[in-house]
């Protein structure tokens, strides 16, 4: 009986250490862009994001963008979802996150996407309104 509760745990500690390192991933990419690394995030993130979004334009939309806002102030997840197939992007394993963020210029709603690459989770898509 013993054997059969280890092998549960250890079957089950992979998928809580996954989502662990999601939510550092995601805590560190939005940290940089935060602290205004925009380029540090473009280096950072997948290679499906690099690919679609030249870091020149990366760091002058996100300095743009995240200008209107000002500093952070508080971020609350409001909601998460895992997904392996989303349009227009190759399959794979997804996590979209969508925050509701206090700046001290307002209030906006970002939208996370992070991807599972062959390392770990890496940044794909960034949406802030």
């Amino acid at each position: 009986m013993m054997k059969k509760a280890l092998l549960g745990v250890l079957l089950v500690l992979p998928l809580m250490l996954k989502a662990e390192v999601d939510k550092l991933a995601v805590t560190d990419w939005l940290t940089a862009i935060d602290d205004g690394l925009y380029q540090q995030s473009w280096l950072t993130s997948s290679g499906y994001l690099q690919s679609q979004v030249p870091e020149n334009i990366w760091v002058s939309s996100l300095s743009s963008a995240r200008s209107q806002f000002g500093s952070i102030v508080s971020r609350e997840l409001i909601d998460s979802k895992t997904l392996s197939d989303l349009p227009k992007v190759p399959q794979g394993d997804y996590t979209v996150m969508i925050y509701r963020t206090t700046f001290t210029k307002g209030t906006a709603t970002e939208t996370v996407t992070f991807m599972q690459t062959e390392d770990d989770w890496k940044a794909a898509g960034y949406y802030i309104k």
